[in-house]
């Protein structure tokens, strides 16, 4: 297997902008989401495999 070499024509280097304040407070209210509703599904989870049991 060899290596692939980079296209000269295609520019794979990607300069990400800083988030604004307000982009922030959502990405991290949507994280808290999220992990609230994964904690909530484990614990079901588990509950049901304890009465399977």
């Amino acid at each position: 297997m060899g290596l692939i070499r980079e296209s000269k024509k295609v520019d794979l280097i990607i300069k990400s902008e800083p988030w604004s304040e307000k982009e922030l407070a959502e990405f991290r209210k949507i994280m808290r989401s999220q992990k609230a509703k994964r904690k909530k599904q484990s614990i079901k989870t588990i509950k049901l495999k304890a009465k399977q049991n």
